[in-house]
């Protein structure tokens, strides 16, 4: 019986120790054969519940609904997740929630989040997140949400892909991990985005699109107006670099707002790069509505990461209307500054008629966000109304024709930026027509508008104003500051000298044509063929052409008896300039001619002392010379 006992013992062991060893050698095999098979394929349209988990989450599990249509090059992502830096009290209740949808079509990408749609600030096209798999290696198994899962793998010096699928092809979770910069300006950092697909379901992709109203996020509407319109005191902070004190241009945010700014920076490693080491608080007094505006961050020149030509406004999370977190973003407004030549020009050409309102285009350029303005073109009206004046496409054509013909001849790049017109016998502001024909023409980059109010009487005196502004929507314009420097001076803000400067008094012979052609159409489009008419329209349009002229002399004189004053001003201050220069030249010559002469008795002395030295060394080596010679040559020697 106990050998019996031993045998069955040694039995067991051998059997129990095979079927672990085969084992092995099964999932070795299997490991093989799937290490062999072709990599997973994707479908090409299907639709999910997920999980996701991105950086700017920082680790939180947003649950969402995830579609996918490579034929149409199409995706979207709806999530729900907690806000990011809400306060503790939001804690449990439904404040502490959002959700927020992501569409990219195409080569557009589109964020929506409480009925509101906004285009991408950053250009984000459509990439086949699953192109990757053709290529990856089959790496094992995992288990995913309690089910076994396939590993697929690819890695680069730059990325990591993973993908998990399930045993009969479906997708379970993929991992995106790409060393890149989050923002413009960012060092690129390592960005790990995680996805599980916790259903599948294939869909109809264009019913799952229908919601994106793409016309709606390209040109957003307005932002209501506020319920109380009166301006408000805001505490606005800023991180920024040292010294670096102005903040036109720049993004700043509430306390809340900048401590993720700068949490985020810092986390990042981002303040290496950008130097950002102090921050700053500043009260600013603004206009309580929101909307959309351009983000800038950085320094010499700004990064701004916004499509939209606005430079100045508030906004809620994703530059939406409506405060969809508790951040509160604000970029202030940048200048806009303008040669006194210009302001010349548009004065003449504004005070040649008080019956209708004239205008013209603004050249310069962008520097920093600044807009320079150093120039004017001048073109025919195509509306000649005493309340209105409206451009063309053409016209806006035929003056970017001329701003390139003007970089040619001048060395310096010039473009529209601009342009202006006059409102006579009335103030400043911009009409709804104004305003109108300034948000079409920011589509094309002219960037403002300005306005001279000219031949508006008040207490008895002729008080000529001027205005910038810029629109925010159709019916919306904010105004812009201006500084009126020389044009020297604006080129120097470009580091530039140009070749050649066109005079001012080119630009108001052009004027001059330009109303002269203005009065021959209006002549020739009332010819008609009763002699009575035609000796009529000759007689209005030689009046005309009179009235041209006496009205374009008289703000040429005013302003040629300016620039004379200022010149004599100019002139007796160069005067007095040199007069001290002069003093203190006649100074310094009686100094030089005072070191002059102490050199000269230097010289003097210098040479004395060399005869003298001279002199002393002969004698003492004569009486070394006589002490050899004598009897005393040994104790001299000694």
């Amino acid at each position: 019986l106990s050998w019996k006992r031993r045998r069955l013992q040694f039995l067991y062991f051998i059997d129990s120790n095979f079927i672990k060893v085969l084992k092995k050698m099964i999932a070795v095999l299997l490991n093989v054969l799937a290490s062999l098979a072709a990599p997973p394929t994707i479908p090409p349209q299907f639709s999910s519940n997920i999980v996701k988990v991105a950086p700017f989450t920082m680790g939180q599990r947003d649950a969402g609904i995830f579609v996918y249509d490579s034929p149409q090059r199409g995706l979207k992502v709806f999530q729900s997740g907690i806000v990011g830096l809400a306060p503790k009290e939001w804690d449990g209740t439904p404040e502490a929630w959002s959700n927020f949808t992501q569409w990219t079509v195409g080569n557009n990408t589109y964020f929506g989040s409480g009925g509101q749609i906004k285009k991408s600030p950053a250009v984000v096209t459509f990439e086949d997140m699953f192109g990757w798999l053709s290529n990856s290696v089959y790496s094992g198994t995992t288990i995913v949400n309690n089910k076994t899962a396939t590993v697929w793998e690819l890695s680069t010096q730059t990325s990591f892909f993973q993908y998990c699928t399930s045993s009969d092809g479906k997708p379970l979770r993929t991992v995106r991990n790409i060393f890149q910069s989050l923002l413009p300006g960012m060092p690129p950092t390592w960005a790990n985005v995680s996805i599980d697909f916790m259903t599948f379901e294939p869909v109809a992709p264009p019913s799952e699109f229908s919601d994106l109203n793409t016309t709606a996020a390209l040109y957003p509407p307005a932002c209501p107006p506020p319920e109380d319109p009166t301006p408000v005191v805001l505490d606005m902070y800023i991180f920024h670099p040292s010294g670096e004190n102005n903040i036109s241009g720049q993004d700043t945010a509430d306390a809340i707002g900048d401590a993720g700014f700068v949490c985020f920076d810092v986390l990042s490693n981002n303040t290496k790069n950008d130097n950002y080491s102090v921050v700053s608080l500043y009260s600013v007094e603004v206009y309580p509505q929101f909307g959309q505006y351009k983000p800038c961050n950085n320094y010499h020149p700004p990064i701004c990461i916004g499509g939209e030509p606005i430079l100045v406004g508030r906004e809620g999370g994703y530059s939406f209307c409506t405060l969809l977190i508790v951040v509160t973003n604000m970029s202030l407004p940048k200048r806009v500054i303008v040669a006194d030549n210009v302001v010349y020009s548009c004065l003449t050409h504004a005070e040649t008629t008080s019956g209708e309102e004239i205008m013209g285009f603004c050249l310069g350029a962008r520097c920093n966000d600044d807009t320079l303005v150093w120039d004017t073109c001048v073109r025919p009206r195509v509306d000649r109304r005493s309340d209105r004046v409206e451009l063309s496409d053409r016209e806006q054509i035929e003056a970017q024709g001329e701003a390139e013909a003007q970089s040619n001849t001048m060395g310096v790049d010039t473009r529209v930026v601009g342009w202006y017109h006059s409102h006579p016998k009335i103030t400043c502001p911009p009409s709804h027509v104004d305003i109108r024909t300034q948000h079409s023409i920011q589509k094309v980059n002219v960037g403002m508008g300005l306005i001279f109010s000219v031949f508006n009487d008040q207490d008895g005196r002729n008080r000529v104003q001027f205005h910038c502004f810029q629109s925010i929507s159709d019916q919306k314009a904010i105004s812009l500051p201006i500084i009126v420097e020389s044009q020297t001076a604006v080129f120097a803000r470009l580091n530039v000298i140009p070749k050649m400067i066109r005079s001012p008094f080119e630009g108001s012979a052009r004027i001059l044509e330009i109303l002269a052609e203005e009065e021959e159409m209006a002549f020739k489009s009332h010819l008609k063929d009763d002699p009575l008419l035609q000796i009529n329209a000759s007689s209005i349009y030689t009046k005309s052409l009179s009235s041209i002229a006496a009205g374009f002399v008289y703000p040429l004189a005013e302003i040629l008896d300016a620039s004379k004053d200022a010149h004599q001003e100019q002139e007796q201050a160069l005067s007095l300039e040199i007069q001290i220069e002069s003093s203190k030249l006649e100074s310094e010559q009686r100094e030089l001619e005072k070191v002059s002469a102490e050199e000269a008795a230097l010289e003097q002395l210098l040479q004395s002392l060399e005869k003298d030295i001279a002199m002393r060394i002969r004698f003492r080596n004569n009486d070394l010379a006589d002490l050899q010679s004598s009897p005393l040559r040994d104790i001299y020697e000694s």
